[in-house]
C-alpha cells in the first residue's frame, strides 16, 4: 500500500513540476528577446582557452592574458619614467574631499599625508602620462592602527579592472619577535610573541598571491589617466603615489662585468650566523620560531626542545617574506649558503625571491629553487653548473630577505585552474542531457549532441600530459601531485577509448576534477625551514653537516623515554612562578589547543597573575548525553575550571543538573555579552541565568555560481515565492537543482512562530502560524520538486548541476579553498524570506551557534576562571588566535569567532562580509528546554511522513506535536519542574520588564 502510494506521489510531483514549468518559466529570464529557450538554445558556439564550449566562457581574466596580449601588442616597458602623485593633493573620494583627514606628521616624518580610514570606500588620482608603455604603480604607505591583517585595495586604472590580480592587492605590515624565547615548566623553549614594527614603507604592487616574480605592469597611453584604489581591509595613510617604469635586472653575466668594472674584489673572511636569531623583519606573524629536533642543527639539545630554526610550514604562502640582518668586516664579493631544509612538496621544489640590501641583485634571483629533499640541505646560491654566484656586500650591516614566489609553477597553476573549471564545463553540459541521476542503461548519443565533447576530452587530456610531464622535469622524484594528474588523465582516457560509455564514467570526471583541484592546491604552497646562513670568502668549500643513523637513533631514543616523563593529554605545562592556577579542558585538536596555550602564557598569565593548566580531550568528551569524561569528573569531584569546545546543545543540560555556573552573576557579564549577536545567549539560557559564553558561530547563506546565474540571466530569489515560481522552473528546465538541506526555521521564523512557549514548558507548534509555516516548508518538496534525498551540493554545484543553494559556514570555506576553478566564479547572498505587509523581507533563520565556553559548578577559583573566559573571547586575542591557527593548518581552518568584531577582522572578503553581516540581522536561536532533544526529532519524522509517506502536514503536524509535549511533561516531572509555576515565573518576570521599560 505504501510504496503504490509513494508512486502515486511521484505521479503528482512530476505532473505539478511540469505544469509550473509551463506556467512561469516565461518570466525566468529578462527580456533579452530569448524567453523560453534552454542554455543549449539560447547561447551560441563560444570559445575559449583552446577549447571549444557552448553555451558559456570564463569570463575572468588572468595577468597571464594580459602580458600575452602586451606582447601581441607590442607593448614594452618604459625606461627611467617616474610621475609622482602627491596623495593629500587634488583626489577625489567616495566622501567629500574636506571631510577626509589630512595629517602633517605620522611615523617619524614630515609632510602631507592622506589619512584613509574605513568610511571611505575609494579614493582616485588624476595623472598625465607622455610617454606610452607600460608602468609599475609604487606607493608609500603606513598601517594606521595594529592589526595582523594586511591593509588591501581593489586597483582600477580608468575605471576598469583590466585583470583579477587588481582586486585585494595587500600593503604588508612588518612584525618583528617580542624578546627573546621563554622557557616553559617542561624545560622546553617557546616562541616569543610578536608585535608589529610601526614604520613607512614603499611597494610596488604586486598579486596576492606571489604567482608572478614581478611587479604588476600596465599599459598607459599618452594622454590623461586615473588611478582609483577601492577599500578592501584596514585603515592607511598614504605620502606618495608613483606611475614607474619597471625595473629591468641585470643578468648575472652583466653584474659580473660591473663588479669588475668597480673594481671590487673577493672577500677573505667569512661569517656564519644563526637565521633565528638575525630576523629583524617579517611580514606575518605566523613566521615564528620553530624547534627542530635534527641533530646537527644549531643550536641543539637532546633533552629538551630548543628554537633553531625558522620558516616551516608556516612560510608557504606568496609574499611572506622574512629579512636577516648581518654584519661584514670586509667590503667585497661573497657566496651565500643556506642551511635548509624543503622536506613538504613530496619531490617538488619551493621558490623564492632573494633581495640583498631590498634590491633583487640580479635576475637570477628573482625566483630562485630550492629542492625538495628529506634531509637538511646546504644551498649554495648557484648557477646550473654549480658554481656559487658572487653577491657585493658593503662593510658593516647588511640584510638578505627571502620572499615566497611561486615561481615555474605560476603558470601551471593558472593553467591547471582553466582545466579544471572547463571540467565542470564539460560535466554541466552532458548533466544538461542526462538529468542528475542519469540512467546508465539509456543511449543519450553524447557524441551527437555534444559534437566537441571528444575533441576537447583530448584537449584535456594531452593538458594533464604536459603539466605531469614539467612537474615531473623540475621533481627530485616522482610526486603525488603528478600522481592525482595522472589519475585524472587515465579517468578521460577511459571515456575516449569507449565515448558510448561515458554515463557509467561521469563519477570518474567527478574524481578527476578533485584530483586537479588537488594538484592546485598543493602546487600554491611553498614551504620552507632555515637553520644558519654562511656568508663566505668566495674560495671557502662549505660542507653540510647531515646526521647519521646512530644520531638518529639516540634522539628517538631520548624521544621514547620523554614520553614516559611527558604527560601529552597536558600542553605545555604550567608557567612557574607565584600564579593562581586553573585548570581548563578544551575540545579541539592538538595544535589549536597548543595554539592557545601559547597565548596563554604569553600574554594571559602576564597580564592576570593566573597560570592555566590545559588538557585536550576528544570533542564527544565535553558535550551532554552519553557517558563521558566530564561527566564522570564532575561525579568523582576532578572536574576542570573550565571547559572550552562545548557542543551549545549542552550548558543548559549541565545547567538543569546544577554543574555549570550562572556567569549573569559576574558583574560584568552585559559587557562580555555584548560582544556577540544577542541571539547567540538564547540556547545558554535558563531559568532566568545564562550558563555559557559563545566560542565560535556558523552561518547561513544563499550561495550561487554567479557564472552560470549571469548567464541563464536568473534573479537571484529574495523571497520564498520568487524561488519557487521563478527560480526553479528555470532551473528544473535546464536538468538543474536547487540545493536546501532539510531546515524548518526559517519557515517558523518568518511566519512569527517559535518552538516553545516563553517559559520552554509546552510546544509552540500547534499554532496556525506554526502550522502555515510546516505547510510551506513541506511544498518546497511536494508541489515544487525540492529533492527529497540531499546529495552533496559542494559536489554539484562544481559541476553546474546545483548552481544555487543554501548552505553554511563549513561549505563555505570548502568551496573557498578546495575549488580553485571556481574562485571569483561564486557568490553569495542572504537566505530567501518572507515579504510582510510594510514590504520588508524578513530573512530570519536559526541554528548558528556552535561552540561554547562553560565554567564548573565545582570550580573553586571562579573568578579566575571568569577572568580567562572573559580574556579568551576578547577581540584581539580571537583575532590572533584566527591568524595563528589559519597559519599553521591553512585557510581550511579559518576561525569562525563568535565575538563580532574579531569575525569581522578575520579576512573575509568585503563583498561577502556585507551579506553576512545583512543576515546577522535575521539570526534566531532556539531555545535548550528539558526535552527539548525530542523536538528535532519528531520534526523530522513529521517532514518524512508528509515528503515519503503521503500523510498530510496537519496530521504529521498534530502528532509530532503530541510526542513533543508527552516528553517534556516527563522531564519536567524528573527534574521537579512544575509547568505552571514556570509559566508564571516567566509572565511576571516579563511583566517587571515592561513596568522598568
Amino acid at each position: 500500500m505504501r510504496f503504490r502510494r509513494f508512486k502515486q506521489m511521484l505521479a503528482w510531483i512530476l505532473a505539478l513540476s511540469v505544469l509550473v514549468s509551463m506556467m512561469f518559466v516565461s518570466t525566468a529570464f529578462a527580456d533579452d528577446g530569448k524567453q523560453g529557450l534552454t542554455l543549449r538554445e539560447k547561447f551560441g558556439d563560444k570559445t575559449t582557452s583552446g577549447y571549444k564550449i557552448d553555451f558559456y566562457e570564463d569570463n575572468i581574466i588572468y595577468y597571464w592574458d594580459v602580458l600575452a596580449e602586451y606582447a601581441d601588442k607590442g607593448y614594452q616597458p618604459t625606461e627611467g619614467i617616474t610621475i609622482e602623485i602627491p596623495a593629500a593633493e587634488n583626489f577625489k573620494s567616495s566622501i567629500p574631499v574636506d571631510q577626509v583627514p589630512i595629517w602633517d606628521e605620522l611615523g617619524g616624518k614630515k609632510g602631507k599625508f592622506l589619512i584613509w580610514e574605513n568610511d571611505v570606500q575609494w579614493m582616485e588620482w588624476t595623472f598625465e602620462v607622455e610617454t606610452p608603455g607600460l608602468y609599475n604603480i609604487e606607493v608609500d604607505y603606513y598601517p594606521l592602527v595594529d592589526s595582523k591583517s594586511s591593509v588591501a585595495r581593489d586597483v582600477l586604472i580608468d575605471g576598469v579592472e583590466t585583470f583579477t590580480e587588481m582586486k585585494g592587492i595587500k600593503f604588508p605590515r612588518f612584525f618583528k619577535d617580542k624578546g627573546e624565547p621563554r622557557i616553559n615548566p617542561l624545560g622546553d623553549e617557546v616562541k616569543p610573541g610578536q608585535v608589529e614594527i610601526h614604520e613607512w614603507n614603499s611597494i610596488r604592487l604586486e598579486d596576492v598571491n606571489g604567482t608572478y616574480a614581478d611587479p604588476l605592469m600596465f599599459y598607459l597611453s599618452k594622454g590623461t589617466h586615473t588611478v582609483r584604489f577601492v577599500f578592501a581591509d584596514q585603515p592607511v595613510a598614504f605620502d606618495k603615489i608613483r606611475i614607474v617604469s619597471p625595473l629591468k635586472l641585470p643578468t648575472y653575466e652583466e653584474i659580473l662585468k660591473e663588479y669588475k668594472a668597480k673594481g671590487l674584489k673577493n672577500a677573505s673572511s667569512t661569517i656564519k650566523f644563526q637565521a633565528e636569531d638575525h630576523v629583524v623583519k617579517k611580514s606575518d606573524t605566523t613566521l615564528v620560531l620553530l624547534g627542530n629536533q635534527d641533530p646537527t642543527n644549531e643550536p641543539y639539545n637532546l633533552e629538551r626542545i630548543i628554537m633553531n630554526s625558522i620558516g616551516g610550514w608556516q612560510w608557504r604562502y606568496g609574499n611572506q617574506e622574512i629579512i636577516f640582518e648581518f654584519d661584514v668586516e670586509e667590503e667585497g664579493l661573497y657566496q651565500i649558503a643556506l642551511r635548509s631544509q624543503q622536506v613538504w612538496n613530496d619531490g617538488l621544489p619551493s621558490y623564492r625571491q632573494i633581495k640583498i640590501n631590498g634590491e633583487v641583485p640580479f635576475e637570477e634571483m628573482n625566483c630562485y629553487r630550492f629542492p625538495y629533499d628529506k634531509d637538511w640541505q646546504l644551498i649554495t646560491l648557484s648557477d646550473a653548473d654549480g658554481n656559487p654566484y658572487l653577491f657585493h656586500l658593503k662593510k658593516g650591516k647588511n640584510t638578505i630577505s627571502l620572499k615566497v614566489k611561486l615561481g615555474e609553477v605560476g603558470q601551471t597553476i593558472a593553467d591547471l585552474t582553466d582545466d579544471s573549471f572547463f571540467l565542470s564545463v564539460i560535466l554541466q553540459k552532458i548533466f544538461l542531457i542526462a538529468g542528475a541521476e542519469p540512467d546508465v542503461n539509456y543511449d543519450y548519443q553524447f557524441e551527437k549532441k555534444i559534437p566537441d565533447l571528444v575533441p576537447n576530452l583530448t584537449m584535456l587530456r594531452d593538458k594533464l600530459i604536459k603539466h605531469s610531464d614539467f612537474l615531473l622535469s623540475i621533481s627530485s622524484k616522482k610526486s603525488s601531485i603528478v600522481d592525482s594528474l595522472n589519475m585524472a588523465r587515465n579517468y578521460i582516457e577511459r571515456i575516449l577509448k569507449d565515448p558510448d560509455d561515458l554515463v557509467r564514467q561521469l563519477d570518474g570526471l567527478t574524481v578527476a576534477q578533485n584530483s586537479m583541484s588537488s594538484a592546485i592546491l598543493s602546487l600554491q604552497q611553498q614551504p620552507l625551514t632555515l637553520d644558519y646562513i654562511y656568508v663566505a670568502n668566495p674560495d671557502e668549500k662549505l660542507v653540510n653537516k647531515k646526521s647519521n643513523v646512530f644520531q638518529k637513533l639516540i634522539v628517538t631514543w631520548e624521544n621514547f623515554l620523554r614520553s614516559f616523563r611527558v604527560d601529552y593529554d597536558n600542553v605545555g605545562g604550567v608557567m612557574e612562578g607565584d600564579y593562581e592556577v586553573i585548570k581548563v579542558w578544551i575540545s579541539r585538536g592538538r595544535e589549536w589547543s597548543e595554539a592557545i596555550k601559547a597565548m596563554v602564557d604569553e600574554q594571559f598569565t602576564e597580564q592576570s597573575n593566573i597560570a592555566v593548566s590545559m588538557n585536550v580531550l576528544p570533542a564527544s568528551q565535553l558535550n551532554a548525553g552519553a557517558v563521558n569524561v566530564l561527566l564522570l569528573s564532575m561525579h568523582s569531584g576532578t572536574a576542570p575550571d573550565v571547559g572550552l569546545g562545548v557542543a551549545a546543545s549542552s550548558p543548559v543540560e549541565f545547567a538543569i543538573r546544577d554543574a555549570v555556573v550562572d556567569l549573569s552573576k559576574f558583574d560584568d557579564f552585559d559587557e562580555v555579552a555584548s560582544r556577540f549577536l544577542p541571539q547567540l545567549m538564547v540556547p545558554f539560557q535558563y531559568r532566568g541565568g545564562y550558563y555559557a559564553v559563545p566560542e565560535t558561530m556558523n552561518f547561513k547563506l544563499m550561495f550561487y555560481r554567479a557564472d552560470i546565474v549571469q548567464e541563464m540571466n536568473l534573479k537571484i530569489p529574495n523571497t520564498w515565492e520568487e524561488l519557487c515560481l521563478d527560480t526553479l522552473p528555470e532551473l528544473y528546465r535546464n536538468n538543474m537543482q536547487f540545493a536546501f538541506g532539510a531546515d524548518f526555521t526559517p519557515f517558523l521564523f518568518q511566519s512569527g512562530a517559535s518552538y516553545y512557549n516563553e517559559a520552554g514548558t509546552k510546544s509552540a507548534l500547534d499554532t496556525p502560524e506554526a502550522y502555515n509555516a510546516f505547510l510551506k516548508y513541506t511544498s518546497l518538496y511536494t508541489t515544487y520538486g525540492m529533492p527529497a534525498v540531499q546529495e552533496s551540493f559542494y559536489t554539484k554545484i562544481r559541476s553546474g548541476q546545483m548552481p544555487m543553494g543554501i548552505s553554511s559556514y563549513p561549505f563555505y570555506i570548502q568551496l573557498a579553498t578546495a575549488a580553485p576553478e571556481l574562485k571569483g566564479k561564486w557568490g553569495v547572498a542572504p537566505v530567501p524570506g518572507t515579504m510582510k505587509e510594510d514590504g520588508t523581507i524578513d530573512r530570519s533563520i536559526g541554528g548558528i551557534i556552535d561552540t561554547a565556553g562553560i565554567i564548573v559548578s565545582q570550580s573553586t577559583k571562579q573568578e579566575a576562571a571568569w577572568e580567562f573566559l572573559k580574556w579568551w573571547t576578547s577581540r584581539d586575542v580571537q583575532i590572533d588566535f584566527g591568524n595563528e591557527i589559519e597559519s599553521l593548518i591553512g585557510a581550511e581552518a579559518k576561525w569562525n569567532s563568535a565575538n563580532l568584531d574579531a569575525f569581522r577582522n578575520m579576512g573575509w572578503q568585503r563583498e561577502h562580509l556585507a551579506v553576512i553581516e545583512e543576515q546577522w540581522k535575521w539570526y534566531k536561536e532556539i531555545p535548550i528546554v528539558l526535552g527539548g532533544y525530542f523536538t528535532s526529532r519528531h520534526m523530522v519524522n513529521a517532514w518524512t511522513d508528509v515528503v515519503l509517506e503521503d500523510v498530510t502536514p496537519r496530521e504529521a503536524l498534530e502528532e509530532a506535536v503530541k510526542q513533543i509535549n508527552k516528553e517534556l511533561r516527563v522531564k519536567q516531572e524528573e527534574y521537579g519542574v512544575n509547568a505552571a509555576e514556570e509559566e508564571a515565573r516567566v509572565a511576571a518576570e516579563k511583566q517587571k520588564q515592561k513596568g522598568s521599560e
